[in-house]
């Protein structure tokens, strides 16, 4: 690789260290889809009446710190009181739970003897009638009709959302009702019924305009997926999920490709947050554990995965020369895995840098690739589909201890390539600049796109190859690189990442003679 100044060396050097960087940091939620087919914007930032105060925590799978067993002991008042009389309450006899005041107690103690008076006269049994409301003590608030009923199957002050602290409440359009709990929300609505969300999950709700966002009212109450730590909640026009990435919204289109890849249990693993705008105002985007989801009123949804998100990314994402994805990653005629994109198609064969064949059934496919996709060694025009990652089962080439630490090669050194730094800068790895990313428990060898960078350097020189070409592959080689050292979602691998972008930056803009 072509020297470097001092500065830039310098600057290489931290990064290589990890010093000032960290993974990019997503843009906030601005006004999403409202259906699968036709986005629409919505006000995000609304705020209804009489949740002005409610400050939840900070998005995250273990933030939720309630004590949802702190009702399992409750039961009715016995013989309440239908008037206060100091001494002989219930409130004087035990300790007052819920962080109720001992006024709210006796308040409620009294609502208790009305109630149980008006059921003995009426001759009811139990508070099974629709219209009854009904008051659990220590709190003072009333629950009535359809979210009562909700409340007492969920097992009322014992259930996760112990007591009330709201009596029922109008929202915003003048037909649905709630009811605020310690611990979480009752909410209905004639289409939808009523349905508990917890605090925990109302954060992600409250994020996107709770029921006048793009996801609706409840339509369920939260559940855990099988076969994972993650929980979901399902609304009119979208969804929630919890997982350890944090709390994330989901709909429409974005939601559609995002099920036909397998959710969270496809390669882009679990959404991260809430979809977003792109810079241009017209599509959205939304991240995931392992990958994107773009969407484009002209395109429609396609998933960026892999090492085609990392070169993708690297070259400006939908801003670049590629633009957006008008299709998944695929299998062309000749054996190539590529993606269309907007402005260009990404070939990834020709970030590969290995022109070896393997023969596989009645073609010749590169054996990189081969060694990429072990499914094409059974033969075939296999379809790709989203695939979170490209390198992930690529054979490591090398594989070798230096000063106690593991250094992986995922591109080799060419067999013919000359090391010898007295010959100059086409001779020496990646010159001045360190020759790995030493991240993590081990680091990325960069040798081996360095040795190709110099002999394509050497053929510039001959007019065999454009400079364009050289730099271009040689950055597509170290995000390569990068995902296959670190082949799951880390820290380290946009690390890496960041070095790349930088040594690819380097080449591409300092003067060079050929």
């Amino acid at each position: 690789m072509a020297r470097p100044s001092r500065t830039i060396t310098t600057l290489l050097f931290a990064l290589t260290l990890g010093i000032g960087f960290t993974p990019t940091v997503q843009a906030q939620p601005t006004q999403p889809p409202a259906a699968a087919s036709t986005p629409a914007d919505n006000n995000a930032d609304y705020v209804a009446p009489g949740r002005e105060d409610l400050e939840p925590a900070e998005p995250g799978f273990d933030d939720n710190n309630v004590d949802n067993q702190a009702g399992k002991n409750w039961h009715p008042t016995t013989n309440p009181k239908s008037k206060v009389i100091p001494g002989q309450m219930r409130s004087d006899k035990e300790e007052i739970p819920g962080g109720f005041t001992k006024e709210q107690a006796n308040r409620a103690e009294v609502q208790e003897a009305k109630e149980q008076a008006t059921q003995a006269r009426s001759g009811i049994q139990t508070f099974a009638v629709v219209d009854t409301c009904r008051t659990y003590w220590p709190s003072p608030f009333k629950v009535c009709g359809k979210i009562r009923e909700k409340y007492d199957s969920l097992g009322g002050p014992q259930s996760f959302l112990t007591w009330p602290k709201s009596d029922e409440l109008k929202v915003p359009d003048g037909v649905g009702r709630r009811n605020e709990f310690v611990n979480g929300f009752i909410y209905w609505h004639p289409n939808t019924g009523a349905h508990s969300i917890t605090t925990h999950f109302s954060v992600a709700w409250a994020r996107i305009g709770w029921e006048r966002g793009p996801l609706g009212y409840p339509t369920t109450d939260e559940f855990g997926l099988s076969g994972s730590i993650g929980r979901k909640q399902s609304f009119e026009h979208g969804h929630i999920y919890g997982s350890l990435a944090g709390l994330a919204t989901i709909h429409g289109a974005i939601y559609d490709k995002w099920v036909q890849t397998g959710a969270e249990k496809g390669p882009l693993g679990y959404p991260t947050g809430d979809e977003t705008k792109t810079p241009d105002g017209i599509g959205r985007f939304h991240n995931f554990t392992r990958g994107k989801i773009y969407w484009h009123p002209q395109y429609g949804a396609h998933s960026v995965v892999g090492a085609q998100q990392l070169i993708w990314e690297a070259s400006g994402r939908e801003q670049g020369i590629y633009g957006y994805p008008t299709s998944e990653q695929f299998l062309d005629s000749k054996g190539n895995v590529v993606q269309n994109f907007s402005k260009s198609r990404l070939d990834l064969s020709v970030y590969l840098g290995n022109t070896a064949t393997t023969r596989v059934g009645e073609k010749l496919l590169n054996d990189k690739l081969v060694a990429l996709y072990p499914e094409l060694a059974s033969g075939g025009n296999v379809e790709i589909g989203a695939r979170n990652d490209l390198v992930a089962n690529a054979e490591t080439r090398d594989s070798r201890v230096v000063g106690g630490k593991e250094v992986v090669t995922i591109i080799p050194v060419p067999s013919y390539y000359v090391y010898d730094w007295h010959r100059g800068n086409l001779n020496d790895y990646c010159t001045s600049s360190p020759d790995e990313y030493s991240g993590g428990v081990k680091n990325a060898d960069f040798r081996g796109p360095c040795a190709i960078h110099d002999m394509c350097y050497q053929a510039v020189s001959r007019g065999e190859r454009t400079q364009s070409f050289c730099d271009e592959r040689f950055h597509s080689q170290l995000l390569l690189t990068c995902e296959g050292v670190y082949s799951q979602y880390s820290v380290d691998r946009y690390r890496c990442g960041n070095v790349a972008q930088v040594y690819y930056q380097v080449v591409k803009n300092a003067p060079h003679d050929f």
